[in-house]
């Protein structure tokens, strides 16, 4: 009987926290973002036979990591050059 009413007062409270987020329409994709990502799976899939799509990926991912890594470098350092005409 406790339990079921601190149950009940959770659910209650999650309910009421999720009220906002509950009263927002549903969401979905349009029809052509949707056929371009499956034509581009369509095409990643057919160059696997040649190199496999998790070598894409993570070559993919590295290079996203040196360019993050290089525009961070040049934030900072244009930071850095910027600072002391401040004065």
């Amino acid at each position: 009987m406790i339990t079921s009413a601190i149950l009940a007062v959770i659910f209650g409270a999650v309910w009421l926290l999720t009220l906002p987020l509950r009263a927002l329409p549903d969401v979905s994709l349009p029809l052509y973002l949707t056929s371009s990502i499956i034509t581009g799976v369509q095409y990643a899939n057919s160059l696997s036979f040649v190199i496999p799509i998790t070598h894409m990926l993570i070559l993919l991912g590295v290079f996203f990591l040196i360019e993050t890594g290089f525009f961070t470098y040049e934030v900072v350092m244009w930071v850095i050059r910027r600072l002391p005409t401040q004065s």
